[in-house]
């Protein structure tokens, strides 16, 4: 094979990943059951990641130390675009994040979750005991409006390792685009990464 050829192909193979996109999610696999460890210690929300997952038109986000869970709206026309933002004091606490101050505490024995060291306000939290699979399921729900928050989850360290890093990821969280003519469309559907640690 003439060295030509062989340089082709390897410049393929080295093509290839950058081809398959990297808009997918890393979820890690477990092989074996492993015991969940949450507890004992406060989670500190210190990132997030905003991973598109479909857009009637190209976008770019702005990053600043605050996300919320919920859609995109109050949308404004800026230069020629438009800009859609939410609205942090009309969402929930459960579903609010600022980073370095937003901080999750978890209570395996009665199955609560505190947000911002408030005891006053307990969240019940409901995810298992052990993982088996990638995709572990968690679910919170607000005791002042009966609404849940459902994430998955996954954490660096499993087994009898304490976890330091915790991650979480939110279902589809799609956003409407108010048209000129009253009418909705589908702007952006995307999924937000959310990371703690400890």
């Amino acid at each position: 094979m003439a060295a030509s050829s062989i340089k082709k192909m390897l410049f393929l193979f080295l093509l290839i990943p950058f081809l398959l996109g990297c808009e997918e999610l890393y979820l890690p696999t477990y092989t074996e059951t492993s015991e969940v460890h949450l507890t004992g210690g406060k989670w500190i929300f210190t990132d997030y990641q905003i991973v598109r997952i479909s857009s009637i038109s190209s976008f770019s986000i702005i990053y600043n130390d605050t996300i919320c869970v919920n859609a995109f709206g109050e949308q404004s026309y800026v230069d020629g675009g438009i800009l859609m933002q939410q609205h942090y004091e009309y969402t929930s606490i459960d579903r609010r994040f600022v980073k370095g101050v937003t901080i999750w505490e978890f209570d395996d024995n009665s199955n609560t979750l505190y947000i911002n060291d408030n005891t006053n306000i307990r969240f019940p939290v409901n995810y298992p005991a052990y993982l088996k699979y990638e995709h572990t399921e968690m679910s919170i729900q607000n005791p002042l409006t009966g609404a849940v928050s459902n994430y998955t989850f996954y954490t660096d360290a499993m087994g009898a390792n304490y976890p330091r890093i915790l991650t979480l990821i939110s279902p589809p969280i799609v956003s409407d685009l108010l048209l000129s003519n009253g009418m909705r469309d589908k702007a952006i559907t995307v999924q937000i990464i959310l990371i703690f640690t400890r």
